[in-house]
């Protein structure tokens, strides 16, 4: 029944040229600086704030989440005291990357259901709504609606060459049934960080 595994939360890409997105990109900024007008908002802002005033996060996850953004410092933390709670509660959990992790230490299936009821216990008191919005930002920190974001990901396993040949709409048709190797680590890269490594 194991291993238990945190998939990224979103999946999804960018589609128009190049050149094209460049082209606006100069005239919006030439524009901005014109008019002085304020930088675009933070498009998690909301997702934030909505997830501080949520009775069920936690005062640390509050201190964690109070300047819109979570480090790989923070959640690494967070992680660890992910691990020492499900260790108080009698269970291990192991993580064999940065975000999926095995869940052990049980005897049977009736232990087992009650590890899995520990760890989502652990999940929720330590990791909280942290775990999410550090996934999804780090995914897609611009928000890019779904099809721009399979874009990205596709674009990610040409570069990689993980494959020759890949568009945003082959990966959404494929992605149940890869015709790519889904183990492979440059396919886990593309999938979390399809534009590149995240700040920090």
């Amino acid at each position: 029944m194991m291993p238990a595994t945190r998939r990224p939360c979103v999946r999804r890409s960018l589609s128009r040229p190049a050149l094209a997105l460049g082209v606006t990109f100069v005239l919006a900024t030439a524009l901005a600086a014109c008019s002085g007008s304020a930088p675009p908002a933070d498009p998690w802002a909301a997702d934030f704030a909505a997830a501080r005033t949520d009775p069920a996060t936690t005062v640390e996850q509050r201190a964690v989440l109070a300047d819109d953004r979570v480090t790989t410092d923070e959640f690494d933390r967070l992680k660890a005291e992910f691990v020492r709670c499900v260790d108080a509660a009698g269970y291990r959990v192991e993580y064999v990357d940065d975000e999926q992790f095995t869940l052990s230490g049980f005897t049977d299936d009736a232990d087992g259901a009650k590890a899995e009821d520990a760890m989502t216990q652990c999940r929720a008191r330590t990791l909280g709504p942290a775990e999410t919005l550090y996934t999804s930002v780090r995914q897609n920190p611009g928000r890019v609606d779904a099809q721009a974001l399979d874009d990205l990901i596709a674009g990610c396993m040409v570069r990689s060459g993980l494959v020759a040949d890949l568009d945003g709409s082959q990966f959404r048709a494929r992605f149940e049934h890869p015709t790519w190797d889904p183990d492979d680590p440059r396919y886990t890269t593309c999938l979390r960080t399809p534009g590149g490594a995240p700040t920090p």
